[in-house]
């Protein structure tokens, strides 16, 4: 058996995953135009999550969540590359032999050969970029990794879990998250039992984190942490984590293990940096307004016993604030420590998009070419199989008539239209 015919298979399928690929990252890139050119998405609050540049990057691993699209990519046409080189070194012919510039047609010989030397090409630039990045940047972008991680870290550690799984319990019958719901202070007071009312109100540092949760289950901005988070506490009650007949003890304690750094996922899908646009870092409101908006806003009224002295001791820890008391100043620094984290996240990222985003845009251009030509290369390969039977009707002549008198036509107004969206409409 030839070489060739062994080694065609594994060339057809690099072929095919060359352009699934190819297909993916242009379709991050289109859908991601296509949503945020609609008025009603394009805002600051959902920029950032919808942004190709991130999710291309970050959010779209496609092996064990460690090979993103760029790496594969990557790993292909330097498989194919690879191929084309043995191919040379056992046969003379990047194409071994199947096809030759001295007989047969010449065009169809070139048609082949440039698509498989600008696969070189590309695997050379795409080497040389990673071995660049590597020994240069890699340490500075995993800096974002970091940040995020510390994060993620915070927003676990500073959760009000009693909170948190009354919210879940109340509007859990609701079909979509997001819609603004009518649960309030009040109903986690009235829902909750005494002892835990005890814990939470005596504590500034539970206030916060109680302060810290409202915040993230009401803001705008921080949708799609709340959806994220609501969405884990809904898996944790469709694999029976927690149960109705269980304590609130027993459920509380159940979702706050699972959110745990230690012995859970700490929320590893949520990227929290989707939720901000990187101009905007405001992400607390300050501290003294937050526990005010617990007694104010929600109208924590006095309408029995227990309202008053939680309203009496938010009333408190807003007087320690105000006066700065030594008391309360494990929680300033909770709040301080937020906005740095948030902050420095976003600022990270910014960095790293200003320095990759034209990288990226380039790489969108020469992907929006390639599919093309590996298109067209796959589709001469079926047909080239297919004319081993005398019987098929549509030869390569016919192929190559209908490209220059119709086909090439088309790629020109797609091109002529797609590139412009890639360098103008860039996000």
């Amino acid at each position: 058996m030839e070489i060739k015919n062994v080694i065609f298979p594994f060339i057809f399928l690099l072929l095919i995953l060359l352009i699934v690929a190819s297909s993916q990252k242009l379709s991050i890139y289109f859908n991601s135009f296509i949503f945020l050119s609609k008025k009603l998405n394009y805002d600051k609050a959902n920029y950032m999550a919808n942004s190709s540049f991130f999710k291309y990057f970050y959010k779209n691993k496609q092996i064990y969540e460690k090979i993103s699209i760029e790496l594969l990519y990557t790993i292909v046409l330097s498989s194919l590359s690879i191929f084309a080189y043995i191919g040379f070194i056992l046969t003379g012919h990047k194409n071994y032999g199947y096809l030759n510039y001295y007989y047969g047609d010449p065009e169809e010989y070139f048609f082949v050969n440039m698509f498989i030397n600008i696969i070189i090409a590309l695997t050379i630039i795409h080497i040389l970029a990673y071995i660049y990045w590597y020994t240069n940047e890699k340490s500075e972008d995993d800096k974002l990794e970091t940040t995020e991680t510390d994060l993620k870290t915070f927003i676990v550690n500073n959760l009000s879990y009693y909170y948190l799984y009354d919210y879940y319990k109340t509007i859990k019958k609701k079909d979509d998250y997001n819609k603004k719901d009518d649960y309030t202070i009040n109903n986690f007071i009235t829902n909750m039992d005494k002892e835990y009312l005890s814990i939470l109100f005596n504590d500034p540092v539970e206030v916060f984190k109680l302060c810290f949760t409202i915040h993230i289950l009401s803001d705008e901005k921080q949708i799609y942490i709340k959806k994220a988070i609501i969405d884990k506490i809904k898996a944790l009650e469709d694999i029976y984590s927690i149960k109705d007949e269980k304590t609130q003890t027993e459920n509380i304690t159940a979702i706050k293990d699972d959110f745990s750094i230690t012995k859970g996922n700490s929320l590893k899908n949520i990227y929290i940096i989707a939720n901000y646009n990187h101009n905007n870092d405001t992400v607390l409101p300050p501290l003294i307004f937050m526990v005010k908006n617990l007694y104010q806003n929600n109208k924590i009224i006095g309408i029995d016993e227990i309202h008053k002295e939680v309203k009496s001791k938010l009333t408190t820890i807003v007087d320690k604030i105000e006066k700065n008391d030594e008391t309360i100043k494990n929680i300033i620094e909770l709040h301080s420590s937020c906005l740095k984290k948030f902050s420095d996240t976003i600022k990270i990222y910014k960095v790293i998009y200003d320095k990759y985003s034209t990288y990226y845009m380039y790489s969108l251009l020469l992907t929006n070419f390639l599919i093309l030509y590996a298109i067209f290369i796959f589709l001469y390969i079926i047909l080239k199989i297919c004319n081993q039977t005398d019987s098929f009707p549509y030869s390569i002549y016919d192929f190559k008539s209908d490209f220059i008198n119709y086909i090439i036509y088309i790629l020109i107004i797609y091109l002529f239209i797609s590139c412009p969206i890639i360098i103008f409409g860039f996000n």
